[in-house]
């Protein structure tokens, strides 16, 4: 025989991966060794992050890189304000120089908080604002959630976002030596020799420790 049956059961949803989208200032790809320009080391800056829906052939675990998702539809419910907690996190690992990558200490700051709730949004999107980095070359920028969404990982999102490059350059411990048997030289005379460093710094006026690793032709 045969007996009908009714039943009930829940979808869990969640967004795909969080995309990373231009700010106050369109967001470049150069890196130490070619590409565009970005920003001067220190210069603040902003971006934009999107939790989106799955693309097509999209993978549904690990990182995205979500350069070309920004156009892509938005999951709204996830930022109301009854919608499941979640903190956006933004990160960053140093891209270029690769001489450089595994050592750096110094990485993406913000004036303000690297940290979003799921409520703080504006025209369906997070806005981080006040971010800066002292060094140059080009970061690789991440955006995931703090935990799980509903028990599920949220794919994390990223970005290559680079160049950063030197705000000032510097003159310091210039030497030079007079012709033989001079103490002072006439009006252009040349010197017998000359040397000089010169520091590449940042907005802040500080060294930059990885520029001497960009490519000659950026120098």
């Amino acid at each position: 025989g045969s007996v009908y049956v009714e039943g009930t059961f829940d979808v869990k949803s969640r967004p795909w991966t969080l995309a990373i989208c231009d700010g106050s200032t369109a967001l470049a790809s150069g890196t130490s060794k070619s590409g565009p320009g970005f920003i001067a080391a220190g210069e603040h800056f902003s971006l934009t992050v999107k939790p989106i829906i799955w693309q097509s052939g999209g993978s549904v675990t690990g990182e995205v890189n979500t350069k070309s998702y920004c156009n892509a539809d938005v999951t709204h419910n996830f930022m109301l304000e009854d919608a499941p907690a979640a903190s956006i996190v933004i990160s960053s690992k140093q891209k270029t120089p690769i001489e450089t990558a595994n050592q750096s200490e110094k990485l993406l700051e913000s004036t303000l908080s690297l940290t979003r709730s799921h409520t703080e949004s504006e025209n369906s999107q997070y806005t981080f604002s006040g971010l800066y980095w002292e060094e140059v070359g080009s970061l690789k920028i991440k955006a995931s959630l703090s935990g799980q969404y509903l028990d599920m990982t949220v794919n994390t999102g990223f970005r290559n976002v680079g160049r950063f490059y030197a705000k000032y350059f510097k003159v310091r411990e210039a030497e030079w030596k007079y012709p033989t048997k001079q103490s002072f030289i006439y009006m252009n005379q040349p010197f017998e020799e000359v040397r000089y460093d010169v520091v590449a710094l940042n907005a802040k006026k500080q060294d930059i420790e990885n520029y001497v690793y960009f490519n000659a032709s950026l120098r």
